[in-house]
């Protein structure tokens, strides 16, 4: 399971989801906190099983922005010979370190 929003809000509604993801598709969702709106979205995730990019990609959405859009972490479609750059600059760095890990940039 894949844990994504805040469980710790104070003062506000809490609002987190819990997703299923089985070799990188997203086969089921639970949903703390939503409106009505957003809890009509989650029968989409298991209905349309949609597939994401990294379950790093997935924990670092926005909880908001993936019940609007379910698709939002589906990676595109790639040519023969093509590749899905990283351009997380975090991500760019922690892949380098594991590489080169004396370096200081």
């Amino acid at each position: 399971p894949v844990l994504v929003g805040d469980t710790h809000a104070v003062g506000t509604t809490r609002l987190f989801a819990v997703f299923w993801v089985v070799s990188n598709t997203i086969v089921g969702a639970f949903l703390e906190g939503g409106t009505p709106e957003q809890v009509a979205v989650l029968p989409i995730f298991a209905s349309e099983r949609p597939r994401i990019i990294n379950t790093k990609k997935l924990k670092k959405a926005s909880l908001e922005a993936l019940l609007a859009d379910p698709h939002m972490l589906t990676p595109p479609r790639l040519g023969v010979g093509e590749f899905l750059a990283e351009l997380d600059a975090d991500e760019v760095l922690l892949a380098f370190r594991k590489v080169h890990p004396d370096s200081k940039g």
